[in-house]
């Protein structure tokens, strides 16, 4: 269904080399990549790996060194099956078989997604979830951040549309998030089980497959939610915005801070939480960007004030449609904000939601 040796390979070839590029690598390490990916899985067409699967991958780096391929090339082969093998990612094999073993794993994702036949239950034939568990793992491995595995994953499903198959991505991308979702369950046991999810955005589920950023929000949560106080403030923006939501309240869903009329907010302390919020913005999406988690906590924090301050003075729901939309869409903008650090709504020291 997913076609033949040669048909990965080419598929394999150009993901790996997307990889590389996404991970800071130069032109020569994108051309490592783009050669081992093509060649990682030459040795499946020979009757030898066939009979003793141990020595997949072995055989492979062998025929490279035997055509005199570079012997980056050739370690990527051999080891791109067990990133165990790569410990520390500072060489050119290291790096490069690292990235081999993430394009094998969005491949097999891509496929047998698209194709519908995500894991259920204790049944995964096609070790999908170990698949996404490599993925996790590779993550954590590099000390840049990387795309969204549903970026790459996207790049992979085209990569076989271009051969003619028929895949579904929007079936894929779904199913992909609670694949990860799931993971994080499994692998970080260590973790309370509030704080995961409040790690896991439902506004933003692409993100779920971005494990750097999710360990991020988990460094952040775990702090912040020690913090009776804040998680408070937090929640009350946060909180009312899903009451308004539910109730099909109009106001900004879309960039909500560009949104906010300042003169229709007709309150001082909207007016100083709105200038709060546009002098931290730039700071805020560079610090998430750049998974730098102190900064997130310190700008979380400096929230705390001006929210609480625009609810002891302010009341939401106002009478007049313009002054409730410019609200609402005040404190979706503090939402969006707050969600660098993650859902505080999720938490279990949460408080009550604030009447709206």
């Amino acid at each position: 269904k997913l076609g033949n040796v040669r048909q990965r390979a080419d598929r394999l070839s150009k993901l790996a080399e997307r990889i590389s590029d996404a991970t800071g690598g130069d032109k020569d390490e994108q051309v490592l990549a783009r050669t081992a990916g093509l060649y990682c899985k030459a040795d499946l067409a020979t009757g030898l790996v066939s009979e003793l699967p141990s020595l997949q991958g072995v055989v492979g780096s062998e025929y490279a060194r035997r055509e005199g391929m570079l012997e980056d090339v050739a370690w990527a082969i051999s080891s791109h099956y067990d990133l165990g093998k790569n410990p520390n990612i500072n060489s050119g094999g290291a790096k490069t078989a690292v990235r081999v073993a993430m394009a094998d794993q969005l491949d097999k994702l891509a496929g047998y997604l698209g194709l519908g036949l995500e894991p259920s239950g204790s049944s995964d034939p096609f070790g999908l979830r170990r698949a996404a568990t490599v993925l996790i793992e590779a993550a954590m491995m590099w000390s840049v951040p990387i795309p969204s595995y549903a970026e790459l994953l996207s790049d992979g499903i085209s990569l076989y549309k271009e051969q003619g198959f028929e895949l579904s991505e929007e079936s894929a991308q779904l199913a992909l998030v609670r694949i990860f979702a799931s993971r994080y369950e499994a692998l970080l046991s260590n973790v309370r089980h509030d704080v995961l999810a409040a790690a896991l955005l439902d506004s933003a589920p692409g993100e779920t497959c971005m494990p750097r950023r999710v360990r991020m929000r988990i460094k952040c949560l775990d702090t912040l939610a020690k913090d009776t106080e804040f998680v408070q403030a937090a929640t009350r923006p946060l909180n009312i915005v899903s009451a308004a939501r539910r109730k099909e309240v109009d106001f900004a869903q879309e960039n909500p801070l560009a949104a906010v009329d300042a003169d229709s907010l007709q309150s001082e302390t909207g007016f100083a939480l709105l200038q709060a919020l546009k002098l931290r913005e730039e700071e805020v999406r560079k610090a998430v960007e750049d998974e730098r988690a102190e900064d997130v906590i310190s700008l979380s924090r400096a929230l705390e004030r001006p929210i609480n301050d625009f609810f002891e003075s302010t009341m939401v729901m106002a009478e007049e449609d313009a002054v409730r939309f410019a609200r609402l869409s005040l404190m979706n903008a503090c939402c969006q904000q707050l969600y660098a650090a993650g859902d505080f709504s999720k938490l279990v020291s949460a408080g009550p939601e604030d009447a709206a």
